[in-house]
């Protein structure tokens, strides 16, 4: 991926919430089920079909709002389809290096083409004292993640992303055999990589400082299954 340039991250980090005992330790997320904010995939994409930009605001700590170019919103959905088919074949998600045809596109079934849009996800996690807790995600203001990096000899150990939307959907998988319902979490994200020309880690004792990727990069938009966030 192409570097942008740097952004300052927050020293504010949202609060840890303790879990209460009926939370299985096992959970490692929660994103609500409701059907209160429906998008219309075709009527979204029309929507931001001659937009100079598209109205994705992302919180920056400065208080400004970017907006990202229509980049953002071109290969939404077959990128969002690829996603569902690396999922429902049980492909590694953390290496997306396999390329679907259209015939394999067209195999996804979303019901009236809608997807769900939520505004949090809670992800849990163990305290160093055993204590289950958990941190609201949203894309306004607590949206950057971070997730292993899906190389075998990586450079450095994690990628990191803006999440732009959380969304759940029904999806179904027509492949010539019995159709079978899925219910997928999803998140939409735009990717950000440490720039190069920061040395950090152990050896130097700094922490590395990130950029959004260039939206002339292809990978710069993506989605991600929630259980990748860490």
């Amino acid at each position: 991926m192409a570097e942008a340039g740097a952004i300052s991250s927050s020293d504010s980090r949202p609060p840890a919430h303790r879990v209460s005992p009926s939370v299985s330790s096992r959970k490692h997320h929660d994103i609500a089920t409701n059907q209160n904010n429906p998008v219309d995939l075709f009527a979204f994409l029309q929507e931001h079909n001659d937009d100079l930009t598209i109205k994705v605001k992302v919180a920056l700590q400065s208080g400004h709002a970017l907006h990202f170019s229509d980049t953002s919103s071109q290969n939404f959905i077959p990128k969002l389809k690829d996603h569902i088919l690396f999922r429902l074949w049980k492909l590694d998600i953390t290496y997306c290096n396999h390329t679907f045809t259209a015939e394999e596109h067209n195999s996804i079934i979303i019901p009236n083409n809608t997807i769900y849009s939520v505004q949090t996800m809670r992800v849990y996690y163990t305290t160093y004292d055993l204590r289950r807790e958990y941190d609201t995600i949203n894309p306004r203001t607590h949206s950057d993640v971070m997730v292993l990096l899906g190389e075998t000899t990586p450079s450095h150990p994690y990628w990191y992303a803006r999440i732009l939307g959380i969304y759940h959907t029904e999806t179904w998988l027509n492949d010539g055999g019995q159709p079978a319902k899925q219910v997928l979490d999803i998140l939409w994200v735009r990717w950000l990589a440490p720039l190069r020309s920061h040395p950090s880690g152990m050896n130097h004792t700094r922490l590395p400082k990130l950029a959004f990727v260039e939206e002339s990069d292809p990978d710069t938009f993506g989605f991600l299954d929630p259980l990748q966030v860490v």
